[in-house]
């Protein structure tokens, strides 16, 4: 089978743009959660924003229009191309494959556009707007940019989206079908989400401690929500290799499944690559419910016990719904490369959350990510160390 390794990340995340300040945030225990209007005269309430974001930064060549979404995705693929150390213009770059999800997509585009419909009527409507409302824009466009036309994946699958896009893509270069991918997904804030979600009883109020998202943690009530993009370059070990690429990682397994208990079938299907004592980079965010889910699904493929040290990102830079498992997925990566350990506590520790909290003088050489939809879907991605791997 051929062996599929990371020589290239880039997360653009409300705690920090590109991998070294992401990581860095992530040790020091920055929060990206602000305040934020939800511009409907109500409370200001509490989201994990990406401010002072410019996307001319990133872009190599001019746009008329750009949602947000595209936005943080052309600024993520342009860090993911640097740190991978490949040029824009190169011909492996136009033969590499895209793999990207999304939960919602260009939702402030799509909103302006009908939002224009029932006020001006169709006469009216900006026609701009149209194509770049659709989910696979960001990766359409990317296409198009960078000129590449290899094996080409939209996922639209919930909060799994950019887990699920680099699974498929770590699939399609162990078959054969290329020998490199750009796998990711992509995430935007939108007050209709932030309403949609509190009008569900999902998003975290404040109980008299502040609002804030507590993950396993027996005070939660509800998720706080963020935004972002986040790629990784995949490679074929052998022409990594080849081209003397700093390889960061390797993916050695993954699980995807749905239904009940999707979350323990998941984990189950990288028992084989997985050791006691590693890392778990987990997906609870708040949710009563989730969090609870998660940490008995740890506890069942644990045989009764907690396999690793569980760390959630989504306590620090929120619910990013279809980016999530791929900011997981860049954390872990940072652990693997530099020994980094990213300090995580519960305060008050829930009795049917029994996780293992990461401590210091961790020789961690495997990392599994779980992330997971409430709709049901659960996957998760193995990494370890590589032989090769170049702490930089």
């Amino acid at each position: 089978m051929r062996r599929v390794v990371i020589t290239g990340v880039g997360p653009i995340s409300a705690i920090g743009v590109g991998r070294s300040d992401f990581w860095r945030a992530l040790e020091e225990g920055r929060s990206g959660i602000g305040d934020v209007d939800t511009g409907d005269g109500n409370e200001s309430r509490k989201a994990a924003l990406i401010r002072n974001f410019n996307v001319s930064d990133y872009l190599e060549t001019a746009k008329t229009y750009l949602d947000r979404t595209s936005q943080f995705t052309f600024a993520a693929m342009s860090l993911a191309l640097e740190d991978a150390n490949m040029d824009p213009g190169d011909q492996a770059v136009k033969e590499a494959g895209l793999s990207l999800g999304t939960a919602y997509g260009p939702l402030s585009t799509m909103h302006l556009f009908f939002s224009d419909y029932h006020k001006k009527g169709v006469r009216l409507v900006k026609p701009i707007l149209f194509p770049h409302a659709y989910s696979n824009t960001p990766i359409s466009l990317l296409a198009i940019e960078y000129g590449i036309g290899g094996y080409h994946l939209h996922q639209a699958s919930g909060w799994t989206a950019s887990s699920a896009a680099v699974a498929f893509a770590v699939e399609a270069i162990r078959e054969g079908q290329v020998h490199r991918m750009f796998a990711g997904g992509f995430e935007a804030f939108h007050p209709i989400l932030l309403q949609a979600f509190d009008r569900a009883g999902k998003v975290a109020r404040d109980a008299g401690e502040g609002e804030c998202a507590r993950p396993y943690d027996c005070r939660r009530n509800g998720f706080v929500l963020g935004e972002g993009a986040g790629i990784v370059v995949l490679e074929e070990e052998a022409h990594a290799r080849a081209r003397n690429a700093t390889i960061l990682a390797r993916v050695s397994g993954f699980g995807a499944a749905w239904g009940p208990r999707s979350r323990e079938k998941a984990l189950r299907q990288v028992a084989e690559v997985w050791q006691d004592g590693d890392w778990v980079i987990g997906h609870a965010n708040g949710s009563r419910e989730g969090d609870r889910q998660e940490a008995e699904a740890l506890l069942i493929w644990g045989g009764g016990t907690c396999r690793g040290a569980v760390f959630a990102p989504a306590s620090r830079m929120g619910e990013t719904l279809g980016a999530a498992g791929v900011f997981q997925l860049i954390a872990a990566v940072g652990i693997l490369l530099q020994g980094r350990r990213y300090p995580f506590s519960v305060e008050k520790p829930d009795p049917a959350c029994p996780i293992s909290i990461p401590c210091d003088g961790l020789d961690v050489r495997r990392v599994v990510t779980l992330s997971s939809d409430p709709g049901g879907a659960s996957v998760a991605l193995c990494l370890e160390r590589s032989e090769h791997a170049v702490s930089t």
